[in-house]
């Protein structure tokens, strides 16, 4: 009877634990960064340091650079590689690759498909630190996630808040951007993308003009492809579905467009980690709704 009790107490206590293992301590490139950075294992070798990025929508579970996929042991798989032309700084290509394991946290995925390119050491670059790899939509499809900027951490295996959601959002039907409505100025909606691996929030021209958006001085752009110009400061107020409007610092610029006809749709910017990057995020995927929570008090670590 006692080692049935022994037997009880530590099931009960496996179950309680459970939870806190979804949770994934994150970090950022630098102060003032709202970016996530997680450590992962690939093939069985790790840690491995991957970008959390909702933005991320290649066909491929993750992107790698050439030094990590060869440190993971992947093995190139042949067939076409693939090629987006709406990264920042010009197009990206990834070519095909095969691993037998990825492991995040509580998730483990057998046989990811790999996309591996130079525009991960190219991010890296403009971060200041080593970055290995991104997951995004391919890998987050399915699930229900919370990123708790706050207290930096990811939990992979989320429940849904008991609470009307901020905004309900769509996929875009041709490259699988998360879209979300937003009051610009108090005019719209527009449509925005929102996305995890934006620093900031840019605006397409035309959305910027209609919002009437105030501009400043030229500013360029710095993402995968590289840097780029043509782009513009400017300062207005956003809201996403119920939250309410923030004043924000965001950017106009002509690259929102090729994203939009990479994706198949309208959309009118990209909300990035200054408007919503402050409290906890909850995305869930399978019913298509967003939480943007206040921040809250983090568990002593």
């Amino acid at each position: 009877m006692p080692a049935i009790r022994r037997v009880a107490a530590l099931a009960l206590l496996l179950a309680s634990a459970a939870p806190a293992l979804a949770q994934i301590p994150f970090r950022t490139p630098h102060a003032g960064s709202q970016h996530i950075l997680i450590e992962g294992e690939l093939g069985g070798r790790g840690p491995f340091t991957l970008l959390l990025d909702t933005g991320y929508v290649a066909p491929f579970t993750i992107a790698l650079s050439q030094g990590a996929a060869e440190r993971a042991g992947a093995r190139p798989a042949g067939g076409e590689p693939f090629i987006s032309r709406a990264a920042v700084g010009g197009p990206v290509r990834l070519d095909r690759y095969s691993l037998p394991r990825l492991a995040l946290g509580p998730v483990r995925v057998a046989n990811p498909t790999v996309g591996v390119t130079e525009a991960i050491d190219i991010v890296s670059r403009a971060f200041g630190v080593r970055i290995d790899g991104i997951v995004g939509h391919d890998f987050l499809r399915g699930r229900v996630i919370a990123i708790d900027y706050a207290c930096r951490n990811v939990d992979l295996e989320a429940a849904a808040p008991n609470a009307p959601p901020t905004a309900a959002f769509t996929i875009a039907p041709v490259r699988p951007v998360i879209l979300v409505r937003a009051r610009i100025n108090g005019r719209g909606p527009y449509q925005l993308v929102l996305d995890t691996g934006a620093g900031h929030t840019i605006l397409s021209p035309g959305a910027a003009a209609a919002a009437a958006v105030a501009t400043g001085g030229p500013t360029s752009l710095t993402g995968a492809g590289g840097e780029e110009g043509g782009a513009w400061h400017g300062r207005a107020e956003v809201a996403v579905g119920s939250a309410p409007a923030r004043r924000i610092a965001l950017i106009v610029a002509p690259l929102v467009d090729r994203v939009a006809r990479e994706a198949g749709t309208r959309i009118d910017g990209i909300a990035g980690t200054n408007l919503f990057g402050q409290g906890r995020l909850v995305l869930d995927y399978p019913g298509r709704r967003a939480w943007l929570q206040p921040a809250r008090p983090c568990a002593a670590r």
